[in-house]
């Protein structure tokens, strides 16, 4: 194809109606195709969607007001050639203007306070009141606790330890624990003292983490009395039956 032919396709498609976007006949579909197609604006601004034109319409309607960037900038900035012709006239430097202060005016650093955060730490240092707050006495005093829990009906049995932390719940951390607790004499005897029945230990061997030693004493024909030592033990709340300083053995 000669560049005759060639600049003849790009008359005919720059005089095509259906590439006019002015025009009534403008095929929006044709002009994506189309490789020239005349912009009758090469600077307007670009819109996301049609509600964003309109929107930018009705204000220019409104205001009288040109909504480009381009305008508003051209005629906010002022131009290199007047800033030069005022640095002359009144004998200004290019340099930055820098503000002089006397050592008495220099600025002061501030201090921000910090944002308050809620968490148990500081509610325990703030106090609860009532007959929880006796835990925070315990723990800062290091006593030794014992705290005895339920079960549906009763009291199942006893822990005794040092508090590590507490809450409002009356969840509580304990270390250096003894648990005593009561079941019925199923699958225990004297002598067993290798652990619980059958449970979840044999996964625990599994992944090589050892269970607590249980020691289990005959109580009557029907009881059986479990003691274990633990380093570590949290209690919830609603296992909570009472809490009391635990009293030396003699």
């Amino acid at each position: 194809m000669s560049a005759s032919n060639v600049s003849e396709n790009d008359s005919e498609e720059m005089d095509d109606p259906t590439l006019d976007i002015t025009s009534e006949h403008f095929d929006p579909l044709k002009a994506l195709y189309a490789e020239n197609v005349k912009v009758p604006y090469k600077n307007a601004k670009v819109y996301d969607n049609l509600s964003q034109y309109e929107s930018a319409i009705n204000r220019l309607k409104t205001t009288g007001k040109q909504t480009t960037n381009q305008s508003t900038n051209a005629d906010s900035a002022p131009s290199s050639s007047n800033t030069q012709t005022k640095a002359k006239r009144f004998n200004v430097s290019d340099e930055p203007v820098v503000r002089r202060f006397l050592p008495h005016q220099q600025m002061v650093k501030g201090h921000r306070k910090e944002k308050h955060s809620r968490n148990i730490l500081k509610k325990i240092e703030k106090g609860f009141g009532g007959p929880i707050d006796r835990l925070k006495v315990y723990m800062a005093e290091r006593k030794r606790v014992k705290i005895y829990t339920r079960k549906e009906h009763g009291i199942l049995g006893d822990l005794t330890g040092f508090i590590e932390s507490f809450d409002k719940h009356w969840n509580i951390v304990l270390s250096d624990v003894c648990e005593v607790w009561k079941r019925k004499k199923i699958n225990f005897c004297d002598a067993a003292d290798n652990g619980p029945p059958e449970d979840c230990s044999r996964k625990l061997k599994q992944l090589k983490l050892q269970f607590p030693t249980v020691h289990v004493k005959s109580l009557n024909r029907k009881y059986v009395e479990c003691t274990r030592n633990v380093p570590q033990l949290m209690v919830r709340g609603e296992q909570v039956a009472l809490v009391m300083l635990d009293s030396p053995t003699k």
